[in-house]
This record gives C-alpha cells, structure tokens and sequence, in this order.
C-alpha cells in the first residue's frame, strides 16, 4: 500500500499514457513527507573527494527534516558525510547543518528544526580516495519548538 498518490505512481502513468513520458522532477513536492532522495547512488573518489546534491524538495507547512545516510561500501580511504541545505529561490543555498563523518559501512541521520526556507536538499560529501555507494533519505515534519 502507497501512503499517497506520489507514491502510488499516478501522475507518471496518466503522463505516460497521454505520451508525455516521466521525468523526473526538478523539485519534489511529495504529499506524505518520506522521500527517498538517492538510490544505490556510486561516487568514484579521486584526489582528495567530491560532493553532489540531491533536487531541490519542497518544504510545504513543514519546520523540520530529518535526513538519514546508508552507505553500503566505501573502498580505500573514502568517509562518507550528509548535509542539508536550504534556499528559497532554488538558485542560492545555504549551509542548514552536516552530518558526523563515516569512515566505514552504517546508517548516518541527522535531524534539522527550524527550518525557515521553501526548499531544502541534501549534500552528499565524500572525502578521501577510493568509492562510496550509498542511498539517502528525508522526512519532513513539524516541530512545535
């Protein structure tokens, strides 16, 4: 069972049957508030790290997020860390918070209040040599502090 109509696929398939085909958003706007971001995504590490980030996700009445790390693998001396960000206009962003580092295979979360911004995303920054492979998730809801 699908906790809401986004999750249930139907406005891929209703774009799909009227030949729009489905793409994937540029920004989330998900109903039930659990959204997996990332999944088995992979970076090859060289020279030092890299970073990507995930579309920009919608923060609707919600004041908070709580965003969470699984990382599968990490080869040579990869660590693995988790942020979020937030913007009003999707153009600039700013730093929310970031997750401890994770040298090793484990579930990293961190929990974000306050929010005051209309979107939020989420950074993934892997540092050292070698490759990660990880998913990531976020919830959003609201807080009453």
């Amino acid at each position: 069972m699908s906790c809401c109509r986004s999750c249930r696929g139907d406005e891929a398939e209703q774009a799909r049957r009227a030949g729009n085909g489905a793409r994937p958003p540029l920004v989330f706007d998900h109903i039930c508030g659990s959204i997996e971001v990332a999944r088995r995504k992979a970076f090859p590490i060289q020279l030092g790290g890299a970073f990507d980030v995930s579309s920009a996700i919608r923060m609707g009445c919600a004041n908070a997020a709580t965003a969470s790390l699984s990382v599968f693998r990490l080869t040579g001396t990869a660590a693995a860390s988790l942020g979020v960000e937030g913007s009003n206009d999707t153009e600039s962003w700013v730093t929310l918070g970031m997750t401890p580092r994770l040298a090793r295979p484990g579930i990293l979360s961190g929990t974000f209040t306050r929010i005051g911004w209309r979107f939020i995303r989420l950074r993934y920054v892997i540092s050292g040599n070698g490759a990660a492979f990880l998913s990531a998730g976020l919830r959003r809801w609201t807080s009453s502090t």
